[in-house]
């Protein structure tokens, strides 16, 4: 049986005090976990991920600090609102915050990812690749929409969102 997305999987992403902000746990929604986190700032360790897990930077203010790079260098980051990242099963690196983290967090099964594939012609060990500060404010804004309206739109509406999401960071 797949591993699905859960609470948890976006906890381990997030380290640390957050407040959750809304929720699609508990809606029924398979192969994906979407949750809206106000995250403290503070010092958030290297992590391990088993699933993937996208990005939204959420809220009013640009979203500043340091990620940690190979060989203990440190590089800044500026994130203005409606910046993406998608982070690929496996590490992820340390980051120091300066600021309160407003993100919108979607946690996607591995195994929807390879289904998705071979529904386009590629093999079902295709794999998203790890991007980082590209814009597509509107799929995780209408996703996270719908958690918040407890999966007014039906399951077929939430189907489409999903594979919009997981296509659109494959492309280009």
């Amino acid at each position: 049986m797949a591993l699905e997305p859960t609470t948890e999987s976006i906890a381990a992403f997030v380290r640390g005090p957050s407040r959750r902000l809304s929720s699609s746990i508990g809606l029924g929604w398979e192969n994906i976990a979407v949750e809206r986190h106000l995250i403290e700032q503070s010092d958030k360790p290297e992590a391990e991920i088993s699933q993937y897990i996208i990005t939204l930077a959420s809220g009013p203010h640009v979203l500043a600090g340091h990620r940690a790079r190979p060989r203990g260098h440190l590089s800044p980051y500026l994130k203005p609102p409606g910046t993406l990242n998608v982070n690929v099963e496996g590490f992820v690196p340390a980051v120091y915050p300066s600021t309160q983290t407003d993100l919108i967090v979607c946690a996607l099964n591995p195994v929807l990812v390879g289904e998705i594939a071979v529904e386009r012609g590629l093999p079902r060990t295709f794999k998203l690749r790890e991007r980082r500060d590209f814009r597509d404010k509107a799929l995780c804004s209408l996703i996270e929409e719908e958690a918040k309206s407890s999966g007014a739109s039906g399951r077929l509406y939430i189907d489409h969102l999903i594979h919009a999401l997981t296509l659109r960071p494959s492309c280009s």
